[in-house]
């Protein structure tokens, strides 16, 4: 286990809920139902720079492991991930870690390459309420999804000036975007090809916000559900929806994925 961060900690944890503590948000987002979003985790972050803890999504891709954006645990101590429940305060399963290890490509300035892994201490067993997505094939490997139908979830405040994470899980329902059209709002160091770009569908104001970073972008593709993308980059203008979101795409670091986890890339 030398390739992941352990760290100890020794530290009383403070759960208050304040503005700079807020890292998610689906803006205009719809009510999740219960079993819609299985593989979805709620992260509690405890960070070494910050009495507060920081809160970010991630996503469970086998009964141990879950991936998350890099950048939600630049400064991270311990992780408790929170699964099972479509409620914020009633999670199904509680577990805690210190086992992650950040994309060695991960640059912080562009948010490029922001894909961290996050080890579990067991795993967990599966349900109707928990439950791995899909990973997407080698032969995805190029495919841009382009103008493919795609969900985010989150439990985040739900308008851009909000303060109070939802009890609730929300999602937004968005189209992906060529990476051409979201360079007419990001700057082209934010926007290469291991990114890619969404925005609420038929012109919908629905998105994700800062710290939904580090969830799932999912499509349901050939009968199954599969993550195509990690929740990463925001308009600097704010969550109006105006602006596409940004997601760190998956499949150029599938063979990172399978080489850290051991989870098998199909063909």
């Amino acid at each position: 286990m030398n390739k992941y961060v352990i760290l100890l900690l020794v530290a009383s944890f403070i759960t208050t809920l304040e503005t700079k503590a807020i890292e998610s948000r689906i803006v205009e987002g719809s009510l999740a139902v219960n079993f819609q979003f299985p593989w979805h985790a709620s992260l509690r972050i405890t960070v070494s720079n910050s009495v507060h803890p920081s809160f970010c999504g991630a996503t469970l891709i086998s009964d141990t492991f879950l991936l998350t954006a890099a950048s939600c645990l630049r400064n991270a101590v311990l992780i408790h991930v929170d699964l099972g429940s479509i409620l914020f305060s009633q999670p199904l399963q509680t577990l805690q870690t210190a086992q992650f290890l950040l994309h060695p490509q991960f640059n912080a300035n562009f948010n490029l390459n922001d894909l961290a892994i996050i080890r579990l201490p067991q795993p967990v067993s599966f349900s109707t309420n928990i439950r791995a997505i899909n990973l997407p094939t080698l032969s995805q490997s190029t495919d841009t999804f382009e103008n493919r139908e795609v969900y985010v979830a989150g439990f985040g405040v739900t308008t851009p000036n909000g303060n109070v994470m939802s009890e609730n899980l929300r999602f937004a329902h968005q189209r992906v975007i060529s990476n051409a059209q979201c360079l007419q709002h990001f700057s082209s160091q934010f926007i290469q090809a291991s990114a890619m770009c969404a925005m609420g569908i038929n012109n919908s104001l629905q998105t994700p916000c800062f710290g939904d970073r580090g969830g799932s972008l999912v499509s349901h593709i050939a009968g199954t559900w599969t993550l195509l993308g990690i929740t990463s980059l925001f308009h600097p203008g704010g969550c109006t929806g105006l602006a596409p979101a940004g997601y760190s795409r998956v499949t150029p670091h599938l063979q990172w994925i399978q080489t850290n986890t051991g989870i098998p890339i199909i063909p």
